[in-house]
């Protein structure tokens, strides 16, 4: 009698024709597959070779005593126990193992599977400009300095680590950037964003994307920037027999509150229109001998924060000589008198020595026209005399004071500054 096969709980014997013990299972082969995966493994498959005759036995796999639910000759497999050594064994039944009714068993045969920790792949370090964080890397936030992170998965399902060190650079310092245009088209021009720049700034902050080298990271500058805006007003007067040309710079520069960062020094040339080579002078004050168009050519030299800039600028008069201011002075008298102060503005005292007597004061511009005939004033008798004058209702310029003395008609430059 041999067993011919099993159902449940029951098997099924026939009789020997011949005598002979009934067969029984073939003796498991080894268990066939791999015996190192990665960490991460899927769809791998380990079998045993299939029993001989028409009897098929149930195969029951565990994985270190877990019975892994899989009831055929082979199984497959995916990673859900980490790094590590396991022992993967399979057991084949004749019968019902589960209740115990078992009519053959053979095995359990096992072998050993290493599952290897997945591998650490480090990259280069990145660093990350103070606009750009917080960065996402793969779903990794990254706020700050350190060592981050991200476990990758390849093809064949294996995992991998990607490291890397991240480092946030700081914010580009501001510098500051001096501009001085000679003239209103001179504007500013930043070669980077290709933007010009004019009008007065104190400062504006010129922002520059992705402009540093080598990490194009957003940078800025403050800029700065004057126009230096002069009128100049001549004026002629005769002063002991000879004529003279002289003038007044008037600034009409917008500063917007920048002046304190700006100094100037001033230079002079005389030049008649007619040949602007030919150097008459180089003072404020021309002495003419001809009835001429002259012209004055002033170099500023500006030192503005760290910007150094020459400008040069000339203007011509258009006086008619005939209209000059007829002064009969004397340097002698002239340098008797003072004002105080000068520069004025709201009075001044004229101080003058004993001996000395003043009958009338008038206020004139630079043409020769009374502006202010002074009247109700008295001299004062002090240690020297003076007179005080009022100048409550004079605008700011420059003006002739007229004095009728006692030894004669003096003129004098006062500057008015409101």
């Amino acid at each position: 009698m041999f067993v011919d096969g099993c159902s449940g709980d029951v098997c099924y014997f026939t009789l020997a024709t011949s005598g002979g013990a009934p067969p029984a299972l073939a003796p498991l082969s080894g268990v066939n597959g791999p015996r190192i995966v990665c960490e991460g493994f899927c769809n791998n498959v380990w079998s045993v070779n299939p029993q001989p005759g028409a009897c098929d036995p149930e195969y029951i796999w565990t994985l270190d005593g877990v019975d892994l639910g899989s009831r055929d000759n082979e199984i497959q497999l995916d990673d859900e126990w980490g790094p590590g050594t396991f022992s993967l064994c399979v057991t084949a039944y004749l019968g019902n193992p589960q209740s115990g009714s078992i009519c053959d068993e053979e095995g359990p045969v096992c072998q050993l599977i290493t599952i290897v920790p997945k591998h650490e792949l480090r990259g280069p370090d990145k660093y990350l400009c103070s606009q750009d964080v917080p960065y996402n890397w793969h779903g990794v936030n990254v706020s700050g300095d350190g060592e981050y992170k991200v476990t990758f998965v390849r093809g064949d399902c294996c995992k991998f680590d990607s490291i890397r060190q991240f480092f946030i650079l700081p914010q580009p310092k501001k510098p500051s950037i001096y501009h001085i245009g000679c003239v209103s088209s001179d504007l500013y021009h930043d070669t980077t964003t290709g933007n010009r720049y004019g009008g007065c700034y104190n400062p504006i902050q010129v922002d520059l994307y992705r402009s540093t080298q080598p990490f194009k990271c957003d940078s800025a500058y403050d800029l700065y920037t004057i126009f230096p805006s002069y009128q100049t007003k001549f004026w002629e007067f005769w002063r002991l027999g000879k004529k003279f040309l002289t003038f007044e710079i008037i600034d009409s520069t917008d500063y917007c509150d920048n002046k304190n960062k700006l100094s100037v020094q001033h230079k002079f040339r005389w030049y008649p229109k007619s040949d602007s080579t030919q150097t008459l002078g180089t003072t404020d004050t021309l002495e003419v001998n001809q009835k001429n168009d002259y012209c004055l050519e002033r170099t500023s030299q500006y030192v503005y924060g760290t910007e150094h800039k020459i400008c040069i600028f000339r203007q011509c008069e258009t006086l008619n000589e005939d209209d000059i201011v007829s002064v009969y002075e004397s340097e002698v008298l002239e340098n008797k008198i003072d004002f105080i102060p000068n520069p004025a503005q709201d009075f001044i005292w004229i101080k003058y020595p004993s001996g000395f007597s003043i009958t009338k004061v008038d206020i004139l511009d630079l043409k020769g026209n009374i502006r202010t005939e002074i009247k109700n004033w008295k001299e004062r008798e002090v240690a020297e005399q003076g007179i005080k004058i009022n100048l409550q209702d004079i605008v700011s310029g420059v003006y002739l004071i007229k004095l009728n003395t006692n030894q004669g008609i003096i003129y004098k430059k006062l500057t008015v500054l409101k």
